[in-house]
């Protein structure tokens, strides 16, 4: 939301919070251990965030033009009346209650820091941050009132994100999708685990060292990494000791090299291309991961723990930009990873006879992880 930016521009958005915390801190020895995509997407996000702002989106169900903070505050508590009178919530609702917080929160708090009045005993914007933390807790209490699905967690992101209603995204989006969904008619390389690799790694080099100059060549850099990325996956599960810090390494130097201030390449082509090139090898990732979990190829404790991890990675690495950027077919394959996603868990689960807990309060977690951030 508009008040909050600065959390966005200064880089400390929730997803490097949440992966920073002690659940999820661990050394990096093998694909793995670092979970594969995790460093390379936080390179990506952390270019994105510097080039887009906050946008909202948009509804007509509460009025939004105010006269005075006075007014601001009273609406919002309203607002905050009305959600304490919902007992529960379908996904539905609960995106439509979510869409209306972030357009009333936006229009409040503009017409607070609009005012310079300067009364004794004034404290319109404590008012608002002690309403606004009220209306999460309502959202939080709403999002437990029912069970809650992995496609639910899709559908409400999807619908929330913030730049939803900008133009240009959409436009780019749309530009850039015949050549994403593209991509899958290319075929995978069939050569052994230690060549791919070798490949994998010298076209990286070779690429830091041309350099991405131009949009012709941004799109050549992501067709041919996409093949070698999808015949890596074809042996996700033997690389259970296999280290990817070089990879891992040259493809964030690659992709810092993109954003620098003397890059050739337009920031907008940058910008979304990588967004969905980061959006479709999460998704990838996610579904290699359940296939392989499906014909038993994971075998290890710390395999299990990694897969599971891959699993859930989209939910919480997609974030609102991505969220924007997602091509229709992409869109579709990440809502079926969601419907296969509580078999994949189970599945991790009974193999390590753990209970099932997680497949029904898991989603709850990503929704309140989401919310958390407004």
């Amino acid at each position: 939301m508009k008040h909050n930016n600065k959390r966005y521009f200064e880089g400390g958005s929730p997803l490097k919070t949440a992966i920073k915390t002690k659940s999820f801190s661990l050394k990096t020895k093998s694909y793995f251990t670092d979970f594969g995509l995790k460093r390379m997407v936080y390179t990506v996000l952390a270019s994105l965030i510097a080039v887009y702002s906050i946008t909202s989106c948009s509804s007509n169900d509460y009025n939004h033009t105010f006269q005075s903070p006075k007014m601001a505050i009273e609406s919002y508590t309203f607002f905050l009346a009305d959600l304490k009178q919902e007992k529960t919530a379908s996904i539905q609702d609960l995106t439509k209650f979510v869409r209306d917080w972030q357009i009333l929160s936006d229009s409040v708090w503009s017409c607070i820091k609009r005012d310079t009045t300067q009364r004794v005993h004034y404290y319109p914007e404590a008012n608002y941050h002690h309403l606004h933390d009220s209306i999460r807790e309502e959202m939080y209490r709403l999002v437990f009132s029912q069970p809650r699905t992995f496609k639910d967690v899709v559908v409400l992101k999807a619908a929330c994100t913030p730049y939803s209603n900008d133009s240009i995204i959409k436009n780019a989006t749309m530009d850039a999708s015949a050549f994403f969904d593209s991509l899958d008619n290319n075929p995978t390389l069939k050569i052994g685990q230690t060549e791919l690799l070798a490949k994998y790694d010298k076209f990286l080099t070779n690429t830091i060292t041309s350099g991405i100059n131009d949009k012709k060549q941004l799109m050549a850099f992501i067709r041919e990494e996409d093949i070698l990325f999808r015949s890596f996956l074809s042996h996700l599960h033997n690389m259970e000791h296999t280290s990817m810090s070089d990879i891992t390494h040259k493809t964030e130097e690659l992709v810092a090299n993109m954003f620098k201030d003397d890059a050739r390449l337009q920031p907008k082509d940058a910008v979304v291309y990588m967004a969905m090139r980061t959006n479709r090898r999460l998704l990838l990732n996610a579904q290699t991961c359940i296939q392989d979990i499906r014909a038993q190829r994971v075998k290890s404790d710390q395999q299990l723990t990694a897969y599971l991890f891959m699993v859930v990675q989209p939910y919480l690495a997609i974030d609102d930009f991505g969220m924007a950027v997602l091509s229709e077919k992409q869109r579709y394959f990440f809502e079926q990873i969601a419907t296969d996603t509580p078999t994949a868990v189970n599945a991790i689960h009974k193999q390590r006879k753990e209970g099932t807990g997680m497949q029904t309060d898991f989603p709850k977690l990503l929704l309140k992880l989401h919310l958390s951030t407004f």
